[in-house]
């Protein structure tokens, strides 16, 4: 009996021990984010046309001169300053370069500064459980960073958009501000909590950013950021970040069952007029597949798009238009690698109903995108 009390004992001290250890590990990580992060971050001070302020946010840094923040940050604003956090200068806001009402974001010229941008991560690679940093500026309280998890296995469905969802808390004067993970890669936007919940944080997926800021254009006048409540543009054709994220939207975690295999789409992204796509099949029950990668397709140059089935659709494009890397799988390892050009390929949309709003959407951007080519690149 002795014996078993100083096991237990042991054990106990154990896990303290390493408990601690972790606390003291994660304290050291978010010491050191904090001081890479930080000078990436803006503070927001909105004013209407009597130079009145109006509205406080945060914003981070996507190009040296260029900060994101949320649209309802500078929703009815006539002018605004930016404070870099732990900085005294301010720099105004020459205007507007890119703007996506449905997903809350606008990208914001800063006139006078060199910022330094933040890394977008990957965000088909979050998980829940994973740790997040919450950067922002809270009830004015000028540079605050906050902890918590991923608290969703998925993409949260928050009124017509999908959110990240997080236990970082967030404040009004929180919106816009970068929620990183542990490399200090930006994971999303930080947008919403709901009041009622206990906890319950979103941040806007930076895969939605990444479209924006690849889609950018020039200068427009922060008070042609209309009112949500203005429909006067609500028939407008919408523009290629548009599209392209709700093309994203609908395929990136499509997959299913078909001829045998384990299909999915494994990856999607566009910048501007090019697409990247990763497709993936793997056998029933064995550990033997393939892995197509698709780098640079050019959408301008799209000849066809069409149903290849009621559960995929087709796209082919003039011969020879298309890198392809095929990678075979055979027990977790790659077996054989080939480097090839293709015309054509599949996507799985899961249904006949998506395909067919898929293949409108591919249509829509591939005539934007011919028009996007016939520009001056002045």
């Amino acid at each position: 009996m002795p014996e078993l009390n100083i096991t237990n004992f042991q054990r106990i001290v154990l896990v303290l021990v390493l408990s601690l250890g972790y606390s003291v590990a994660s304290a050291q990580d978010a010491r050191l984010i904090a001081k890479n992060i930080f000078p990436s971050v803006v503070m927001l001070e909105m004013r209407d046309d009597k130079n009145r302020p109006i509205k406080f946010g945060s914003g981070f840094f996507v190009r040296p001169d260029v900060v994101v923040t949320n649209y309802h940050v500078i929703e009815g604003a006539s002018d605004g300053y930016a404070k870099i956090v732990g900085k005294p200068a301010t720099y105004q806001i020459e205007g507007i370069v890119g703007i996506d009402k449905r997903k809350d974001l606008a990208l914001l010229k800063l006139k006078g500064v060199v910022g330094r941008p933040l890394a977008l991560a990957d965000i088909s690679k979050i998980e829940v459980g994973q740790e997040v940093f919450a950067f922002g500026n809270p009830k004015g309280l000028e540079g605050t960073i906050s902890t918590g998890i991923i608290s969703g296995s998925s993409l949260r469905k928050v009124g017509n958009e999908n959110l990240i969802q997080i236990t970082a808390p967030i404040s009004p004067g929180s919106s816009g501000g970068p929620v990183v993970n542990r490399k200090g890669e930006v994971i999303g936007v930080a947008v919403a909590s709901l009041k009622d919940g206990q906890n319950l944080n979103f941040a806007v997926p930076s895969s939605y950013l990444a479209l924006l800021v690849a889609d950018s254009k020039g200068i427009t006048a922060l008070s042609s950021a209309r009112r949500s409540g203005d429909t006067s543009t609500a028939n407008s054709q919408p523009s290629l970040g548009e599209i392209t994220a709700w093309i994203v939207d609908k395929l990136v975690v499509t997959g299913g069952t078909g001829r045998g295999f384990d299909e999915k789409n494994e990856y999607l992204a566009f910048n501007n007029c090019t697409m990247d796509f990763v497709y993936s099949d793997r056998l029933d029950d064995a550990d033997y597949g393939h892995r197509w990668t698709y780098k640079e397709v050019k959408l301008g140059t799209v000849k066809n798009v069409s149903p290849d089935g009621d559960q995929r659709i087709w796209l082919e494009f003039p011969s020879d238009s298309v890198r392809v890397k095929r990678d075979e799988y055979f027990q977790g390892r790659v077996a054989k690698t080939e480097n090839y050009r293709h015309f054509g390929f599949q996507m799985w949309v899961g249904d006949k109903e998506t395909g067919l709003r898929v293949i409108k959407a591919f249509e829509q951007l591939a005539k934007l995108c011919k028009e996007e080519t016939k520009k001056e690149p002045f």
